[in-house]
């Protein structure tokens, strides 16, 4: 009977120690969860209207150059690097809703991943070692989602001031197309 008290009483600590770790391990996925939300309002926010706006400024740089561009004369490297330069402004702004878009999924995916996560620890489906390794992977999946929206906000930003920079060449270089 005293053996029988002790295992009982021993089981039950166990489990109370398994809960508390759960506890921790639950309270990192809430943690994920909120850094997911304020990424998504981020993502939500992104500048895709400004990026129409400046495809709108390279297809009518593109147009002047074309009307004011002399046929015969073949233009010089330097000119032919001004309108490469037009070319790759305007790939970033025209790719820029497709990636947002796919951020837009990657952080729904990942946050119905740990919802789910959370439901299967209520249901006691891990044992603390694997779960440790899923919040890890869980945790790098986000700062891999995250890095790449810092990284396309800084590449449209590069981008942009680079489009301010040509559109205030474009009279010179006209005139050397002339």
């Amino acid at each position: 009977m005293k053996q029988l008290i002790y295992i009982l009483t021993g089981v039950l600590l166990l489990s109370a120690c398994s809960r508390s770790s759960f506890e921790a391990e639950k309270s990192t996925i809430d943690s994920l969860l909120l850094a997911y939300q304020k990424l998504e309002v981020q993502v939500e926010n992104m500048p895709t209207k400004e990026a129409k706006e400046h495809l709108t400024t390279y297809k009518t740089s593109i147009e002047l150059i074309k009307k004011n561009t002399n046929q015969n004369k073949i233009p010089s490297i330097e000119s032919s690097k001004y309108i490469n330069a037009f070319r790759s402004v305007k790939k970033t702004f025209k790719k820029l809703p497709k990636k947002q878009e796919a951020l837009e999924q990657s952080i729904a995916s990942n946050s119905a991943q740990l919802k789910n996560l959370q439901k299967d620890i209520s249901n006691s489906l891990f044992s603390s070692d694997k779960l440790k390794d899923i919040l890890s992977k869980e945790n790098t999946l986000l700062t891999d989602v995250s890095n790449s929206y810092l990284h396309l906000i800084t590449q449209t930003k590069e981008e942009k001031e680079k489009l301010d920079s040509l559109v205030q060449l474009l009279p010179t270089e006209i005139e050397k197309l002339k």
